[in-house]
């Protein structure tokens, strides 16, 4: 979970910072989708590399 950690606070500005009352609801959708993508990518790069470290038996 580092990396998705280690994403959002490095990449995305908090949310407390945001202006949401004055975005339209497509901007605030936009802008959720965009932090969940990354979420989704860090958490399947992440994956890939543990399978990758399973199969090869290099964890020991």
């Amino acid at each position: 979970m580092m990396p998705v950690i280690t994403l959002l606070t490095a990449v995305h500005p908090p949310c407390a910072t945001l202006s949401l009352a004055n975005m339209t609801r497509e901007a605030q959708q936009e802008e959720w989708l965009g932090r969940i993508r990354d979420v989704q990518g860090a958490i399947a790069t992440v994956s890939v590399f543990q399978i990758t470290l399973g199969f090869t038996g290099s964890s020991n």
